[in-house]
């Protein structure tokens, strides 16, 4: 059976998602930033989430350093044109 912690984090990853998707629609106050930035947040949460999931015993400076050198690896890779990139996308 699932460790208290474990279901934790499930149901934070089941809150997240909706909530991280909802930042693309939202159209009140400070709609612009909200799009545009705060859906960031959510994702990082959610994959941090993800990785003390998958890694329970790890320890959180080195789920961070993995989400940051991934996120960053992702964010380059949108910069870069090359063509078979430009295929998948």
């Amino acid at each position: 059976m699932f460790c208290t912690k474990r279901k934790w984090t499930i149901f934070s990853i089941i809150i997240i998602i909706p909530i991280g998707l909802s930042t693309k629609i939202y159209s009140g106050m400070l709609s612009q930033w909200v799009n545009n930035s705060l859906g960031g947040v959510f994702y990082v949460v959610f994959w941090s989430l993800i990785i003390s999931l998958l890694f329970p015993g790890s320890k959180p400076v080195k789920n961070a350093s993995v989400i940051m050198l991934l996120t960053c690896v992702i964010e380059f890779l949108q910069l870069y044109h090359h063509a078979y990139l430009e295929y998948l996308r």
